[in-house]
């Protein structure tokens, strides 16, 4: 676990990004258009307290788009989580099919 009392993610030797200690593994549930542009709706997550969360009405502010040879797509998005207005960010990794909460 990191100092967030969330637990590490375990990545393949490829994928190096600051601040990757801090990532939280989630489940996450998405639209895909028929330009092949892909869009997260809701994600769930594990809280310290083992209880399963789930964040809706999360609007993707912008998505980065990586060059040809990265391994992940990034998101910055925010929604309500706690009852607050969060900003964060979600990575995919679509090679290994996961993707991870990065707040």
């Amino acid at each position: 676990m990191n100092e967030f009392g969330a637990k590490k993610a375990v990545c393949s030797p490829e994928f190096v990004r600051p601040g990757f200690d801090q990532a939280i593994k989630i489940a996450c549930m998405s639209w895909c258009t028929a330009n092949r542009e892909i869009t997260p709706i809701l994600f769930k997550y594990k809280g310290e307290d083992e209880m399963i969360y789930t964040v809706r009405d999360i609007r993707v502010k912008k998505m980065i788009e990586k060059p040809e040879g990265f391994q992940y797509n990034e998101y910055i998005c925010e929604a309500p989580i706690g009852g607050f207005m969060r900003e964060f960010r979600l990575w995919n990794i679509p090679k290994e099919s996961r993707w991870l909460l990065v707040i």
